[in-house]
């Protein structure tokens, strides 16, 4: 995995980071929240659905629900909840074509 900048921030974010390429998301959103300073944000932008016309269409794939999320990185004492749903949207793709996709949106503030 690459390098992560050294530091604390308020704001901290980890997007969408379903890859071809094997990663742990555990270990990224644990390094993401090591980041987070007390009373800053860590926001949480991911697929929680796969459109048809994506590379990963046709793959068993289980997409973690926003509790599994805010439960994987450990994130119980220290942080408040402040953002935590998956909503639908309409997504379009190649040749117009469109699909209903779903999209998990998290933040979370650091308390302590």
């Amino acid at each position: 995995m690459g390098a992560f900048a050294d530091g604390t921030y308020d704001l901290v974010t980890a997007t969408y980071f379903h890859t071809p390429i094997a990663i742990s998301r555990e270990d990224v959103l644990r390094r993401a929240a090591l980041a987070v300073a007390p009373g800053g944000l860590l926001i949480v932008i991911e697929r929680a659905s796969v459109a048809p016309w994506s590379w990963q269409a046709g793959q068993t794939i289980r997409f973690p629900t926003p509790a599994e999320v805010i439960a994987s990185p450990r994130l119980k004492s220290e942080w408040h909840v402040e953002r935590d749903y998956a909503p639908q949207r309409t997504a379009t793709g190649p040749g117009g074509r469109t699909a209903t996709v779903t999209d998990n949106i998290i933040a979370v503030r650091r308390t302590r």
